[in-house]
């Protein structure tokens, strides 16, 4: 893609929606500066909110905006917001590519990323949490579904249950909203009938 037609979109998109966290992927060959120089021009101050030097992500917000860095990581990189007065765990992920790596070696980065989800959420005392990013899986993997894993259901009416119960233990849930886009944009209905089974894989 023409980079300035890449500055031109993701101006755009900013400016349509009022963007208060930005979230790029494959930011290698954006000149940050720039792109904030450019936001800018449009009165849409922004600042780099992670560290460029650890993570294969970027995270830009508004000038002022309630943001708290935590930790950056090789695959992610997790903070904090407040929302409304709301404390939100934001965690964005870029997981290692299929063109490089086995199912397994992405299943494995799910559930590091899984574990530290679940510590900040208990450091912090916060039961909310967002992850978004480019996972480099299809919903129904593995790495995606598994209980150890980001545990992503297709139902916001099953994730909103808060947890599942696996050989015993509450397992947290989590709405994938990628489901939505894989069959069921226009209806509402996930099924007529499931098979809710206990083990660590369950659609």
């Amino acid at each position: 893609m023409n980079k300035n037609i890449l500055y031109q979109s993701i101006e755009k998109i900013c400016v349509e929606h009022d963007i208060d966290v930005l979230i790029l992927c494959e930011y290698e060959k954006i000149d940050v500066d720039y792109m904030i120089r450019r936001l800018k021009e449009n009165d849409l101050n922004y600042k780099v909110g992670n560290n460029l030097d650890i993570g294969r992500i970027i995270i830009l917000h508004k000038v002022g905006y309630n943001l708290k860095s935590i930790k950056d990581d090789k695959y992610y990189s997790d903070c904090k917001i407040n929302e409304n007065g709301i404390d939100i765990l934001l965690f964005g992920v870029h997981l290692p590519s299929k063109l490089y790596s086995k199912g397994q070696d992405q299943y494995s980065v799910a559930v590091k990323c899984n574990r530290e989800i679940e510590k900040k959420e208990e450091e912090f005392g916060i039961n909310n949490a967002i992850v978004i990013g480019d996972f480099n899986m299809n919903p129904f993997e593995d790495g995606m579904v598994s209980a150890d894993g980001f545990h992503g259901v297709m139902s916001q009416e099953v994730a909103l249950k808060g947890n599942r119960t696996v050989y015993g233990e509450k397992e947290k849930l989590f709405y994938n909203s990628m489901w939505h886009y894989m069959g069921n944009v226009v209806a509402n209905v996930m099924g007529t009938y499931y098979y809710n089974n206990s083990g660590v894989i369950s659609y």
